[in-house]
């Protein structure tokens, strides 16, 4: 799998995994290390594709990659709870939270009309999300976000 073969591991989560990706107890990794595993991956497979640490981005840039048929990694929280900050690491420099609800989902499409995002969950599968909810959690984390192309 790219977790075995190409995710770097170490203890900093910033860039590297901390703990076992097919354990609960696995913690989780920042832009940076995503950045690292999916470029390994791609070059690995011949792709012409990259993948990009576009930290900092908003919402609207988000929207932008989207529209281009680019769907984003994003950093979030599970079930879109509030985030609690129980840590820090830097890389790059650059100051990474950590929260206990640290979470991944894939943004992959958004409607204005209805004020609702579309992601794709590893929990909870695909569903549709309030955007202004969303967008909040994604400014409060820290705005960060991998995308492909």
């Amino acid at each position: 799998t790219i977790a075995d073969n190409y995710l770097p591991y170490g203890s900093n989560y910033a860039v590297s995994f901390v703990g076992n990706p097919h354990s609960v107890n696995g913690a989780g990794v920042y832009p940076p290390g995503i950045v690292i595993a999916a470029n390994r991956y791609l070059a690995a497979k011949g792709s012409s594709l990259r993948a990009y640490d576009i930290t900092g981005s908003s919402m609207e840039q988000l929207y932008s990659y989207l529209d281009q048929g680019y769907p984003v990694l994003v950093w979030s929280t599970t079930g879109m709870a509030s985030p609690y900050v129980t840590g820090h690491q830097s890389y790059g420099g650059r100051t990474y939270p950590w929260f206990s609800q640290e979470h991944c989902v894939v943004l992959k499409g958004y409607n204005r009309r209805t004020n609702t995002v579309y992601v794709s969950d590893s929990i909870s599968g695909d569903l549709g999300r309030n955007a202004s909810r969303f967008t909040d959690l994604y400014n409060q984390i820290g705005r960060f976000a991998v995308v492909i192309r």
